[in-house]
């Protein structure tokens, strides 16, 4: 995250994305967004369509299961409302009928 204040990029690495819960989501997003000088709420629009989508088609689909994996949000520090989310570290996929272990992702999409 570029930090207007100190212009510096600040990361957020897989431990920070780790320890998001249900209970600190909010806090946590809201901490991503933060340029230092406003929390980029015009972001939130494209990343939460794309999200909606993604379980959209991954509740609707029956080809195959996810285990776990993870998402990789990027947003531009400059042009207002552009923000990428992609689904990465998807390797551990089944294509089995109804596995045991699916409910992990769909239930992370939902939550999110």
């Amino acid at each position: 995250v570029y930090s207007q204040l100190d212009s510096k990029v600040h990361s957020k690495d897989k431990k920070w994305g780790l320890s998001f819960t249900v209970q600190n989501a909010a806090v946590k997003t809201e901490e991503y967004l933060n340029n230092g000088r406003e929390i980029r709420r015009d972001v939130l629009a494209p990343i939460v369509r794309y999200l909606s989508s993604l379980l959209d088609y991954y509740t609707s689909q029956r080809l195959f299961w996810l285990c776990r994996c993870s998402l990789l949000v990027v947003y531009d520090g400059v042009a207002h409302g552009k923000a990428t989310v992609k689904l990465i570290d998807f390797a551990h996929n089944i294509t089995q009928e109804n596995p045991a272990d699916d409910t992990h992702v769909d239930a992370g999409l939902r939550n999110l």
